[in-house]
């Protein structure tokens, strides 16, 4: 097939696979629910190549950074569970450094030190847990 793009029908949307090409090294196929009028093909892959390169770095800090390189459960449920407990911790640490720190103090520390410094608080604080009891 020589066209760019093939067009699918099922009534309501409209994906566009895009025929396989070489990027680099790596075969490339992208599916989008749009009609081509709506965007313009170049503007389509430098959106998707965008959130690729999003979607590498938070899966690479993932991984490295917040253990979540393996899911000691194999069912659906927890699965989705790790991710979502998983994903709500780097949201909230992530929130918490670009809503209530100051500017100056996110350019003096890394974010790795940061929530190294989270989680050294966290095992040396157990005040608060001295006042607790089971019921």
């Amino acid at each position: 097939m020589n066209a760019k793009f093939q067009s699918i029908h099922d009534g309501r949307i409209r994906p566009r696979i895009k025929t396989p090409v070489i990027a680099g090294s790596a075969l490339v196929m992208v599916l989008a629910p749009l009609p081509k009028q709506t965007i313009p093909t170049e503007k389509f892959v430098e959106i998707a190549h965008g959130r690729w390169d999003i979607e590498n770095k938070a899966f690479n800090e993932m991984t490295t950074f917040w253990h979540a390189d393996h899911v000691y459960k194999h069912t659906a449920n927890a699965i989705e569970a790790f991710w979502l407990v998983t994903m709500l911790a780097y949201n909230l640490f992530h929130a918490f450094i670009t809503l209530n720190l100051k500017p100056a103090i996110r350019q003096i520390y890394t974010k790795l030190h940061l929530a190294r410094a989270v989680a050294a608080e966290l095992y040396t604080t157990n005040d608060h847990l001295a006042n607790c009891r089971a019921p």
